[in-house]
């Protein structure tokens, strides 16, 4: 019985942030394709907020996907980074820098850290 409860709270916080994943990534899009007149701004540097943006979105990923391997995870993520990049080619009023990719990059990584020592630590006992 204790089990059961427990399955069904996991399950209710991976579907929690599988939802927020999606508000995000609909917000991303929305950042993405956006006249920048119309994109608010968070912080003053947008390197920054392309390394905090992918570094919320890896990690609900990982929450709300908890049984998928995180390299994986990471290499999706990877590739939905360089997806957008890709479409802001395309739009004239938008540019691609390619360190907005390597700090998209470091935000997954700058996740995917913790979750690597943990492995470690664990790999060692």
């Amino acid at each position: 019985m204790v089990e059961s409860g427990r399955r069904l709270r996991l399950n209710f916080v991976a579907i929690a942030a599988l939802a927020t994943l999606c508000w995000c990534l609909i917000g991303l899009t929305y950042a993405s394709l956006a006249p920048p007149r119309d994109v608010p701004r968070f912080f003053n540097d947008h390197h920054v907020e392309h390394l905090a943006v992918f570094y919320g979105l890896a990690l609900l990923t990982f929450a709300g996907l908890p049984r998928a391997k995180p390299l994986w995870i990471a290499f999706a993520l990877g590739g939905v980074g360089a997806a957008f990049g890709a479409i802001r080619l395309m739009l004239p009023y938008k540019g691609f820098d390619p360190e907005d990719l390597l700090w998209d990059f470091g935000g997954i990584l700058a996740a995917s850290a913790p979750l690597a020592v943990a492995r470690f630590r664990e790999l060692s006992r």
